[in-house]
């Protein structure tokens, strides 16, 4: 009789094993025959059939078990773009994880600033609330609710969130914030586990900065005189919250090159400029707006104002004019004409001035007991 041997190697058994896709836990069996006898119609049957003399026969291993152990993963964490923004705004960068393990997590999520400001921050879930849209990473006025700092996701599950960032009012021009979201599975531990690969995403942070920019202003403080006689200069007063490049036109709409150029040059923020205007650069007998323009690296802006032309000085006509008259009363001695003392002689006085056209003459006599008598006299032509 011939008789044949089949050695069946032993299976190696793992205490752990890590299969994406597999919920952790989950027991995974190899070898036997579990279903039909001599038909490999279970998942993991591992059965040898051979012939011996003419009969067939089959032959199976021992059943091993291997039970699933957890592994831990991340999603990359998405990398918003920087933020500029006037003061007294709010910002919201928006963000998502996804828990890539084989098994529930808890993950934490913390923001925290890195540099500048401190500016107040705040973790808002995207969760649609007021009538919006969940996870759209669009910020809608109804989503206020903080985010916990620790959330729970079974696997392949996500969290969206904003980042908010409060630019406090009055912040001075291109002030910053360096603010810095980070994440970490594993309740908190963000330990790298390399699994399913070494790729460093137990744990993660990215950095956004925000930036407080003005918006472009000019305020002009005054313009002396407003209204200009030929050959006669205005002063314009005015003062840019930049450092700029500044032109002054006549007309236009306020942007630079849309009217006649009659000033440019650099500013300082916050510091007054005076510019000169004459008389001879306007049009004559007329009322003009001029633009004071400003263009800056945050933007440009315009202000006007409006200055008057009057072509011909003005013109007082002076006439002479004598005024002669008598005083009864032989105490009084002198009159005062305008405000100038004369003599009266015999009672009688006679004064010759210069008057404008349209003016009136004052005559004032006072007598020795104390009573005053005064007159008018309008000249006419």
């Amino acid at each position: 009789m011939r008789r044949v041997f089949i050695l069946l190697a032993p299976l190696v058994v793992l205490s752990v094993a890590f299969a994406a896709g597999t919920g952790s836990g989950t027991q995974i069996e190899f070898g036997g025959d579990r279903g039909i006898p001599g038909i490999a119609d279970m998942p993991g049957d591992f059965i040898v059939t051979y012939r011996s003399g003419t009969a067939s026969r089959a032959a199976f291993s021992n059943t091993i078990t291997t039970t699933v152990a957890s592994g831990f993963d991340l999603s990359v964490l998405p990398e918003p773009v920087d933020i500029t923004t006037p003061p007294d705004e709010k910002v919201y960068y928006p963000y998502a994880i996804t828990n890539n393990a084989n098994c529930a997590d808890q993950v934490s999520i913390e923001a925290l600033n890195s540099g500048g400001g401190p500016w107040p921050l705040a973790l808002i879930n995207d969760n649609g609330m007021g009538n919006g849209t969940a996870a759209d990473g669009i910020h809608q006025p109804g989503e206020t609710d903080l985010l916990p700092p620790v959330v729970t996701l079974d696997p392949g599950e996500s969290v969206h969130f904003f980042l908010e960032v409060s630019v406090p009012a009055g912040e001075s021009d291109h002030a910053f914030s360096d603010n810095t979201v980070i994440v970490k599975n594993q309740n908190g531990a963000g330990a790298e586990d390399d699994w399913p690969s070494t790729n460093g995403r137990d744990s993660q942070s990215h950095q956004t900065t925000t930036t407080c920019v003005l918006t472009p202003l000019i305020t002009i403080n005054s313009v002396i005189p407003a209204s200009i006689s030929i050959g006669a200069d205005a002063t314009i007063s005015w003062t840019a919250n930049k450092n700029a490049d500044f032109y002054v036109e006549l007309g236009g709409n306020g942007a630079r090159g849309t009217g006649l150029q009659l000033a440019e040059g650099k500013c300082d923020a916050d510091v007054e400029i005076q510019t000169q205007i004459s008389e001879g650069d306007l049009p004559d007998n007329g009322k003009s707006t001029l633009y004071v323009i400003i263009e800056s690296v945050d933007g440009a802006a315009f202000a006007s104002c409006e200055i008057t032309d009057d072509q011909e000085a003005p013109v007082i006509e002076l006439i002479r004019v004598t005024i002669s008259g008598s005083i009864t009363d032989s105490s009084v001695k002198t009159v005062m004409v305008n405000g100038t003392e004369h003599p009266v002689t015999d009672g009688k006085y006679s004064v010759t001035i210069e008057a404008p056209v349209g003016s009136e003459i004052e005559i004032t006599a006072k007598s020795s007991s104390g009573y005053t008598a005064t007159r008018k006299v309008r000249v006419t032509k």
